[in-house]
This record gives structure tokens, C-alpha cells and sequence, in this order.
């Protein structure tokens, strides 16, 4: 009984049945080795290995950090370059604004500083006429008084006809029939607007200087031709002088 009690104690405890001798010491039991105990080992290798990475993983993770590293900075970099080149945009076309308003506003101070110049030249040359009108006037009144007869007229004229037939280099300033000053037209108080015309418009024919050269200057004396001349050229100013004044009536 004995011996039962103490097999049954050996195999609660994990051993194989002794034989009688070895049970009373001759030879120790044999232990058998639980097949779990050799996984876990197998497990703890490989939590070992998983929590020391090789040199190649170690690498392996650098370069792939570094790689992302890289491309952030480049992110980074583009970012700020798209940032740059659109403040510049933003800078190119404010001073682009800026510059045509600017071109704008000079533009306009240009048109009327223009305006207010052609203005002020209008206006210059206005007052000027009017003077010059106000002077013609003046003058032409002093030199048209109606004192003159149809008969007058017509001698005036027959005169400048036979001066044709004088021989050359005969004439002197006397021999010239020089209208009157006062009535230089030979206006009468029976002239209308056209008859005054007309005969302004026959003087100033008449008295032209280059006309007047043509059929009367080889008949001046070549002492008296330079005084005779000068004396056509004015009378011929005044005639013109007098056609405006009849013309703007």
C-alpha cells in the first residue's frame, strides 16, 4: 500500500512511474520537461530581436526619416516660394496701378493746362483782333471821307491811264496822281456798301505794288523809283486794310 500511495504521488507531480529499486533509491526518477517552458523561450528570443532592430533597420529607418525630412523641406520651400512669388505679383500689379493712375493724372493736367494755354491764346488773339479792327477803323475813317464825286472817280482813273504813255524814266513822285489822304477810295455820299467795295477793290489793283511795277516802273525817274515805291506799298496796306474793315460791316 505504501508503494501505491507513493506512485500515485509521483504521478501527480509530473513524474514517470519508478520501478520498485528506484523508488527505494537505487536510481532517481527521470523529470520530463514541459513543452510550454520551450516556447516561451522561443518567444522571449523573438521579443528580444523585435526590440533590437539590426544595424540595416536602423539605416533602413534613417534614410526613411531623412526622406521625409527632405520632402517636408521641399513642401516647405515650395510654399514660401509660391507665397514670394505671389506678393510679388500682388507688388507688380499695385505699382502697375499706381503707375497709370499716376500717368492718368498727368495725362489730364497736361489736357488742361493745353486747354486753359489755347484758351488764353484765344482770347490773346481776340483782344488782338479787336484792336487791330478798333485801329483799322480809326484809320479807315480818317481816310474815307465821303468828299469824293462820280466825276473825281473817274479822273483818278483816266489819270492812271495816260501815265502809261509817259516816256521812261520820266516820272517823278508829283507826276504820280496819289489819291487824297483823307479820301484815298474816292467814297461819295451817294456810295452804297457794294459801289465802296468796288471801288476798293479797283484801287487795290491799281495800286499793288507788284502790278504797279509791271506797267509803271520803267517809267519812274531813277532818282525818285525807291520814294515812289515805298509811297505804293503803303497806300497798297492802306487799301487792304480797307477791304477788312468793308468786309467784317
Amino acid at each position: 500500500r505504501m508503494r501505491e500511495e507513493a506512485r500515485a504521488d509521483a504521478a501527480k507531480n509530473g513524474f514517470k512511474e519508478a520501478s520498485p529499486s528506484s523508488f527505494y533509491g537505487k536510481k532517481k526518477a527521470k523529470i520530463v520537461l514541459d513543452d510550454d517552458e520551450s516556447d516561451d523561450d522561443n518567444a522571449n528570443t523573438d521579443d528580444k530581436e523585435n526590440a533590437n532592430p539590426s544595424v540595416e533597420d536602423l539605416k533602413r529607418q534613417t534614410l526613411n526619416r531623412v526622406e521625409m525630412l527632405r520632402k517636408a523641406e521641399m513642401e516647405r520651400q515650395l510654399r514660401e516660394k509660391l507665397a514670394r512669388d505671389e506678393l510679388a505679383r500682388k507688388q507688380h500689379a499695385a505699382e502697375q496701378q499706381k503707375n497709370q493712375t499716376k500717368k492718368a493724372a498727368m495725362e489730364a493736367k497736361a489736357a488742361r493746362e493745353r486747354r486753359a494755354q489755347q484758351e488764353a491764346e484765344f482770347r490773346d488773339h481776340a483782344r488782338r483782333q479787336s484792336e487791330q479792327a478798333a485801329r483799322m477803323q480809326k484809320k479807315t475813317r480818317a481816310t474815307t471821307v465821303p468828299t469824293a464825286t462820280k466825276a473825281m472817280w473817274d479822273s483818278h482813273l483816266s489819270a492812271l491811264e495816260r501815265m502809261k504813255t509817259s516816256p521812261e524814266g520820266s516820272l517823278g513822285e508829283a507826276d504820280i496822281p496819289w489819291p487824297p489822304e483823307h479820301n484815298i477810295a474816292f467814297f461819295s455820299q451817294a456810295d452804297g456798301p457794294n459801289d465802296r467795295k468796288k471801288k476798293v477793290t479797283k484801287a487795290t489793283l491799281s495800286w499793288h505794288p507788284d502790278k504797279f511795277e509791271a506797267k509803271y516802273g520803267k517809267l519812274l525817274k531813277p532818282s525818285a523809283a525807291a520814294k515812289i515805291k515805298e509811297r505804293v506799298r503803303e497806300l497798297s496796306s492802306q487799301y487792304i486794310e480797307l477791304r477788312q474793315v468793308l468786309a467784317s460791316t
